[in-house]
């Protein structure tokens, strides 16, 4: 499976890994360790789940979560025949893969702009 060495996102919205390998039928799960503590427990780590049924599926986290931290993390990718087998970031499979993949985070910053009109100098005056 090739996964690409940086994601760029930015928190609440939603990320898309293309093309993951992978072989007939059965599930394919991805985790994303956004905040960067050396798991995959927490909330909106896992991929939704998606269903092998050529040689590659798009995975989607629904969206990044608000404590996503730059720099250096993982991604994990888990292939099974039965997709129940791959419903957690460990544990055991009768067969499928699992592979850990270095990958640098780049969280871009949410920005808000509020204007604020305070008045007009004359009431003829038009706002453009």
């Amino acid at each position: 499976m090739t996964v690409p060495g940086q994601i760029v996102v930015q928190p609440g919205q939603a990320y898309t890994l293309a093309g993951v390998a992978c072989n007939g039928g059965g599930g394919v799960a991805g985790w994303i360790d956004w905040n960067r503590d050396g798991g995959f427990a927490d909330g909106g780590e896992r991929s939704a789940n998606a269903t092998c049924s050529g040689s590659s599926v798009d995975l989607t986290w629904s969206s990044m979560p608000s404590a996503a931290v730059s720099g250096p993390s993982f991604i994990r990718l888990r292939t099974a025949t039965v997709a129940g087998e791959i419903l957690a970031p460990t544990g055991v499979s009768n067969n499928g893969e699992v592979e850990d993949h270095a990958i640098r985070l780049v969280a871009l910053p949410r920005l808000t702009l509020v204007k604020n009109v305070v008045g007009r100098v004359q009431a003829a005056d038009q706002f453009q």
